[in-house]
């Protein structure tokens, strides 16, 4: 899993790649929280790259979401690819967390 990140002027982008799985989510877990904490804008997370997520890294990005929130700042998920959008329609994440994107 790899994971590099650039702040735009609508929002702090996070782009991963490879698999979103339970290996891939130790190496940028804490990273990525990081990241996403550190931030004032809202946080982007770029999918295009990502061919597989696992559970744990549904985990880690609703983790993300709800911590995000509490500070007041949002979490979307852009350029799912086909396997991985029907991973997020197939569990319900986009009907638990309305504010993900479906772009």
């Amino acid at each position: 899993m790899g994971m590099t990140w650039e702040d735009r002027p609508d929002a702090r982008w996070i782009i991963l790649s490879g698999e979103l799985d339970h290996e891939g989510c130790q190496s940028v877990t804490d990273e990525f929280r990081r990241v996403a904490q550190d931030s004032v804008h809202p946080v982007v997370v770029d999918l295009s790259s990502v061919r597989f997520v696992a559970s744990t890294g549904l985990r880690m990005l609703l983790e993300s979401h709800h911590a995000l929130r509490d500070q007041g700042h949002s979490l979307k998920v852009h350029n799912l690819q086909e396997p991985v959008r029907r991973v997020f329609h197939t569990t319900g994440i986009f009907d638990a967390i309305p504010e993900f994107e479906q772009r």
